[in-house]
């Protein structure tokens, strides 16, 4: 569900709101999906007075309400904030979608003919660094150097299904490195999420994270050259994500830039950049698996957790289990306000956007429900410190907490059980 910044004034002010169809107003269409706000308001209201567009008014707060309505019962209505996502993107080109699992927006184009290269299809090319496992933050720069390197030699050596999906990749080699394992680096580190502490040192190391990816990226197109499309990006124009953030984040953490991007700034400029965009956090659920680590920017759900996917039951202790379990906030105990703020952290360097849950315990609310109220101010929360996409809402009525000695006292009883979707794309689900 694609929402912004007018949508979210009428619902504040109790106004109406005004339905079109796509096929009569496709300038308007293209620019919802624009950072040129004022354009799109201006065009909007002139189409409202317009007599000779079909279209269909109600009251923004009860489609607004249906809508959170709708993604609390379902979990599975997902957030797109359209101004979001194109105002604090790396591309000039419009970003209209993103993938099934929200972390990827790049830009596609309608295809008529899938054996030609006409349209623009994004492929998913991902990577995570695991944050747990770094012991310096001066290993993050080995990394991104790495991943970056590695990711753009897989654009040419995989094979494509469709010329469209080559031509795209190909020609803007777009990456999505992320940041996983968050939860267990904070446990590791004695830091909370919620505390200034724990988010200075957050902003510290994905501030360092982003720019290993762009310097990477430079110095790689310094020796092959920069990408085909990259006179279609912001990065071309100089335009970092750390000028194009939601400025409210500096309410969370302060401004306080420890790299020195002047000199990228530079280095950029003089060699231009192999991958049009380089970041986003995907949700990472089945590789944690094998890495044993936590999923992406997600809190553990439990500390002993049996996941099922179609190679049968597999059990996973939270890491670091025997020295500091104790460290970890689970994901039915937080406070949804105060997480969204620390994915805001993130959002702030990334190009491209967070697969980000958010969970309810609804054993904590009266009659086992979670209030209105409460779901309009975390979705507004999000779109104040400028979050880009919102995932699965979660929520349980049987979450009792499981200690470390219950945990210990018996570890063929799980807390929890989840299903793992193994399909792939194919299956319409993520299998990193």
């Amino acid at each position: 569900m694609a929402l912004n910044k007018l949508f979210r004034e009428r619902v504040k002010e109790n106004k109406d709101i005004t339905l079109f169809s796509t096929e009569e107003v496709v300038k308007l269409y293209n620019l919802f999906y624009s950072s040129e706000y004022e354009a799109f308001k201006d065009m909007y209201e002139a189409f409202e007075n317009d007599y000779s567009v079909r279209k269909k008014t109600i009251k923004a707060r009860e489609l607004y309400l249906a809508i959170l309505k709708e993604r609390y019962e379902t979990g599975r209505i997902y957030i797109l904030n359209a101004d979001h996502v194109n105002k604090h993107s790396s591309f000039k080109d419009n970003i209209f979608m993103s993938n099934l699992c929200q972390e990827i927006t790049l830009p596609t184009d309608p295809l008529i003919d899938v054996n030609k290269a006409d349209g623009e299809i994004a492929m998913c090319i991902l990577s995570n660094i695991n944050l747990g496992k770094i012991d310096s933050i001066e290993e993050i720069d080995e990394l991104t150097e790495l991943l970056v390197r590695f990711l753009d030699e897989l654009i040419d050596y995989q094979e494509y299904p469709v010329k469209v999906a080559e031509k795209s990749t190909k020609n803007r080699r777009s990456l999505g490195i992320g940041i996983s394992d968050v939860f267990n680096f904070l446990a590791k580190n004695n830091l909370k999420f919620y505390t200034d502490e724990g988010r200075a040192v957050i902003h510290e190391y994905t501030e360092r994270f982003q720019y290993g990816l762009i310097k990477a990226s430079a110095m790689l197109a310094k020796e092959k050259g920069a990408c085909k499309y990259y006179n279609r990006t912001k990065y071309s124009d100089n335009i970092f994500p750390i000028d194009t953030y939601e400025k409210n984040v500096d309410e969370i953490v302060p401004h306080r830039l420890k790299c020195d991007w002047n000199k990228l700034r530079e280095l950029v400029r003089n060699n231009g950049l192999r991958n049009s965009a380089l970041s986003a956090i995907p949700p990472a659920a089945s590789s944690s698996i094998v890495s044993n680590s936590t999923p992406g920017i997600d809190p553990v759900r439990k500390l002993l957790i049996a996941k099922v996917s179609k190679y049968g039951p597999l059990k996973q202790l939270v890491p670091g289990f025997d020295t500091y379990a104790d460290n970890y906030d689970l994901a039915w105990d937080i406070n949804n306000e105060e997480y969204l703020k620390f994915v805001a952290i993130f959002q702030k360097f990334l190009d491209q956007s967070i697969s980000t849950n958010m969970y309810y315990d609804v054993s904590k609310y009266e009659d086992n429900k979670v209030p209105m109220r409460d779901l309009i101010r975390h979705e507004s929360t999000a779109y104040k410190y400028g979050l880009k996409t919102l995932y699965y809402l979660n929520s349980n009525d049987n979450s009792g907490e499981v200690s470390q000695q219950q945990a210990q006292q018996d570890d063929n009883k799980p807390s929890e059980v989840l299903e793992l979707d193994d399909g792939g794309c194919e299956g319409g689900a993520c299998s990193v």
